[in-house]
């Protein structure tokens, strides 16, 4: 438990911009667009919000990803144990616990 917190403390978090390296859009007047161009790394990065995309594709990702995700608090404790559980019989790492960030 103590090793935990510590990795916890020690670990930097992601960088809070990183999700807002978007691709710009020139659009017309009547909201068309005109021009793309890719972000930084050149990819299409578009920002949505939540009700801009397909329920059903929300529900399958939950549920390829983590279907427990609505039953845990961010960690899911059944994915770590089972993790640990991998890690302490093969010495290596199989699987890991992680979940989705919404």
């Amino acid at each position: 438990m103590i090793a935990t917190a510590a990795a916890y403390h020690a670990i930097p978090p992601p960088a809070l911009d990183r999700g807002r390296d978007v691709s710009v859009l020139v659009l017309a007047v009547d909201g068309s667009i005109l021009r793309g161009f890719l972000s930084a790394d050149g990819k299409w990065r578009l920002p949505v919000e939540p009700d801009q995309v397909d329920p059903l594709y929300r529900r399958m990702l939950v549920a390829a990803e983590d279907a427990r995700f609505a039953w845990h608090l961010g960690v899911d404790p059944l994915a770590a144990l089972r993790a640990a559980a991998q890690l302490a019989a093969s010495r290596r790492v199989v699987s890991g616990a992680s979940t989705l960030t919404m």
